[in-house]
């Protein structure tokens, strides 16, 4: 039987019931899991200006949590620089989808207001957060998601994926996404590379061969060039390997020295880095995406020709080039000990190339700057213009490359010998970190 109240009860009832659930859509765990994007970065200010920030946490995504949360220090900055820019007042501007491919994410825009508001200027602060809509379990989430905030920068990309591949590199939360794990695998094939000039430097020899991994036979290895084992793969839970040219294995990196006078000293090497993006693949059928030699300054596509050109002299048939594209990062080219190009950086260097600025003192840094910082490698050797002077053969380009590289050896020594070792001040069991993520302030 329904009971009956008297109409001041029943609005006191409903006004009740409508409080309650207020209260509910205030929780941060719940409430954000029915709210849009612009909802749930204002609902993260509201808990910072509150300075409830386990609710303020609640609105990141699982990954952030994982990856970051446990860095005090940086979080307790973050929440600091935050508040005072939202004290300030603040708007949202713009609420944008991205590129994401099987995903649901956006960028949405903010603008801080002026820090100095009479000085005679109007700068405001734009930050941007990116959002991603992911599974939760809260009971009252809708079809079972809710929107999340996965990074933020004072920078702008088109995707998640690129605003998050650098802050999220090494801290085991990485997207499973090519360009991400292939990062990683470049960077550690740079460091190959720059032990290998440390070993030129060292032994006036490239090694003989590379084994990879933990091996205490490799060469690097035993000259403690690489410290106990070989830099991360990316796409595997273990340390690079060596491998042949024509077998496939992502991360892993295949290395051939040269000797082309055979006196079992080689002048030259070839290292190529093997990945998974097709897309990205230099040979036909070969899944190389990158090309290093002891040559300084030559582009991709001539390092990926002149390679071709020195496989078929080896084996008689040519690997058939695809069309060769440089990375999305500016590109990294490492000077030769020998041909007079600027010392290889150390790898601190490279790791702030592509690593985030540190967030309290300022924003994202580029890898460009650093780039532009170096001098220009020397005029470099064309591979293809060098074989068209021989007449398309091969292998008198390969012989008279090995002359001109040992004129240039014979007459190295004494440079060689005053400059410095490009591991000379790095500790070679140091792994690559990320200090940061976007921008704090």
């Amino acid at each position: 039987m329904m009971k009956h109240y008297p109409s001041k009860i029943r609005r006191g009832m409903l006004l009740l019931a409508c409080t309650g659930l207020a209260l509910l859509l205030l929780r941060p765990g719940q409430a954000l899991a029915q709210t849009g994007p612009e909802a749930v970065v204002s609902g993260h200010f509201a808990a910072i200006t509150a300075q409830e920030y386990a609710q303020a946490d609640g609105y990141f995504s699982r990954e952030f949590r994982s990856a970051f949360k446990a860095d005090i220090a940086r979080m307790n900055a973050y929440y600091l620089a935050r508040g005072a820019q939202i004290a300030r007042g603040y708007e949202i501007r713009d609420v944008s989808p991205l590129s994401d491919a099987d995903r649901e994410t956006v960028r949405v825009t903010v603008d801080f207001a002026d820090a100095n508001p009479d000085d005679g200027s109007d700068i405001t602060e734009r930050i941007y957060y990116y959002l991603i809509r992911q599974n939760s379990t809260d009971p009252d989430a809708y079809e079972g998601k809710a929107w999340r905030i996965d990074i933020f920068d004072a920078l702008s990309f088109d995707s998640l994926a690129d605003a998050r591949r650098r802050p999220y590199l090494y801290t085991g939360q990485e997207w499973d996404e090519f360009a991400s794990r292939e990062l990683i695998a470049r960077q550690g094939l740079f460091r190959i590379q720059m032990a290998l000039e440390s070993f030129h430097q060292e032994h006036q020899s490239y090694p003989f061969r590379l084994l990879g991994d933990d091996n205490r036979r490799d060469e690097l290895i035993n000259a403690n060039k690489l410290g106990a084992t070989y830099p991360p793969c990316g796409f595997n839970d273990r340390p690079m390997r060596s491998v042949q040219f024509e077998e496939k294995s992502s991360g892993d990196f295949s290395y051939y020295g040269l000797d082309a006078d055979a006196d079992g000293v080689n002048e030259g090497y070839w290292l190529l880095l093997h990945g998974r993006d097709e897309n990205g693949f230099y040979f036909e059928g070969r899944d190389t995406i990158y090309v290093l030699s002891e040559q300084a300054g030559l582009t991709q596509r001539e390092q990926a020709e002149g390679f071709a050109a020195w496989w078929e002299a080896r084996n008689g048939t040519a690997p058939t080039l695809t069309d060769v594209t440089e990375f999305v990062l500016p590109e990294y080219r490492p000077g030769s000990m020998i041909s007079g190009a600027p010392a290889t950086p150390s790898i601190q260097d490279l790791s702030r190339s592509i690593s985030s600025a540190d967030p309290v003192e300022g924003i994202v840094t580029g890898a460009s700057e650093m780039l532009e910082s170096l001098n220009e490698p020397a005029e470099p050797l064309d591979p293809g213009h060098q074989a068209a002077l021989y007449g398309g053969n091969v292998a008198g380009w390969i012989s008279s490359w090995a002359r001109t590289r040992m004129a240039q050896l014979s007459a190295a020594p004494i440079e060689a010998e005053s400059r410095p070792d490009p591991l000379s001040s790095l500790v070679v069991d140091e792994e690559l970190t990320v200090h940061s993520f976007g921008s704090w302030d």
